[in-house]
């Protein structure tokens, strides 16, 4: 009795090594990990057991015979089931819309902060700004990046509470960083430097403080462990985090390609980049889902079947977009990984 935990343990480490490399089970070690650890896959139970069901009623014909094929195939259904629980999953009170006016996508706040609360934290963050004026004396010089952070933040962020959050936060480690390494002085001996942190911590900690969908939010990123998933199929998450840039008003969208580029540093630590990485992750399942989503459902569902490479078209307005199905179903299949559901 006493070797049967033993010769478990062993078979499940020789059927996940087999899982590991056959193609189509990626899905069922994870959701295999997930029982282990009791933990549900999509972050409560009761859309992990909806899920489930969803899976239990794919259709007889579509598991065929459990030939490689079959599981690939079974695999791209599993994927197309997963994305509403992907969007949820990430929430971060933010859609991604097509302005009417310009055909090119924006960032929009799907719960938006109260417009004087909102006010307040833009006339917090704009005396933070000024606080160094236009030209930081040579002693500060090293502060230049993250002043343009925070002006980017004002300017683009427009009523979007958790990238204003995110940026009081990016701020104020970057900053503590370069005092540590002795670019810039302490706060302590310098009154620039803690007037600065002052206020940047304050309209951080205020939005967190005020804001619940905020909180909601970031809960949310915390129950995603940091992962190295997207780079994986780095080439295949640049090329449509530029697709979304492209067709994309200035602001952080616009920016997705220079993001990706940060996100898919082979250097970066993932407990670092988990915040960058879990925003990216969700702005570009909301890009690639207003870029028409249905093309790349399509193509997921036909996986296994389908050979060569087929074109996807899609629409933004007037301007037809030729995004190869190979690319997003990587960038998808990335993504999952990323979340923990493939």
């Amino acid at each position: 009795m006493g070797t049967e935990p033993e010769r478990l343990q062993q078979a499940w480490t020789t059927g996940r090594t087999w899982m590991e490399v056959a193609p189509g089970h990626a899905f069922w070690l994870r959701w295999y990990e997930a029982i282990l650890a009791g933990r549900p896959l999509t972050q409560d139970w009761d859309s992990h057991w909806q899920l489930m069901h969803e899976i239990a009623l794919i259709p007889d014909e579509d598991w065929g015979e459990g030939q490689e094929q079959d599981a690939i195939r079974v695999a791209g259904i599993i994927d197309g089931l997963c994305k509403p629980y992907a969007l949820n999953m990430t929430q971060s009170n933010e859609a991604v819309e097509q302005n009417p006016e310009t055909g090119l996508l924006r960032l929009v706040p799907v719960a938006p902060l109260e417009e004087g609360f909102h006010r307040y934290i833009r006339r917090k963050l704009t005396k933070a700004l000024w606080v160094f004026g236009d030209h930081p004396g040579n002693e500060h010089t090293a502060i230049l990046p993250e002043l343009v952070l925070l002006r980017d933040a004002i300017e683009d962020a427009e009523n979007l509470p958790v990238e204003l959050y995110d940026a009081c936060s990016s701020i104020t480690t970057r900053v503590a960083a370069r005092i540590e390494e002795g670019s810039l002085p302490t706060e302590e001996k310098d009154p620039l430097i803690a007037d600065f942190l002052k206020h940047v911590r304050e309209a951080g900690a205020e939005i967190f403080s005020e804001d619940e969908e905020t909180q909601k939010a970031l809960a949310r990123r915390k129950k995603v462990a940091p992962s190295d998933a997207l780079l994986n199929e780095s080439e295949a998450v640049q090329e449509v985090a530029d697709v979304i840039a492209e067709h994309s008003e200035p602001g952080p969208l616009a920016r997705m390609g220079e993001t990706a580029a940060e996100v898919l540093d082979p250097t970066a630590s993932a407990e670092d980049q988990h915040a960058v990485r879990f925003k990216f992750v969700s702005r570009l399942l909301r890009g690639m889902q207003a870029l028409g989503w249905n093309f790349m459902d399509s193509a997921v569902k036909t996986a296994g079947k389908a050979t060569g490479t087929a074109v996807v078209g899609a629409v933004v307005d007037a301007a037809t977009l030729q995004i190869t199905t190979p690319y997003f179903q990587a960038t998808y299949r990335a993504i999952l990984q990323f979340l923990g559901l493939a």
